[in-house]
């Protein structure tokens, strides 16, 4: 999926959608690019971002310095 697919879903079954998780680096619109876009749909909807990428990569890409949630990958189970 690339940033534009992640964009024409919401749009389809933004009523239906509560939390959008988008990876910092798509094609064609990255992550926080597809979220400027279904804010504008929806100004309400949560996201959180999530990459395999170091920081200062994910910093040059725009998340980090804003009140946005991020998750680095690979994301592992805590055990209980």
């Amino acid at each position: 999926m690339n940033g534009q697919d992640a964009i024409e879903r919401f749009r389809e079954h933004r009523d239906e959608i509560g939390l959008i998780i988008l990876d910092v680096v798509m094609p064609e619109k990255n992550g926080k690019e597809a979220y400027e876009e279904i804010q504008t749909m929806r100004h309400d909807i949560k996201a959180l971002f999530m990459s395999g990428y170091t920081g200062d990569v994910v910093l040059d890409k725009g998340v980090f310095g804003k009140a946005l949630d991020y998750v680095a990958k690979p994301i592992a189970p805590t055990s209980s």
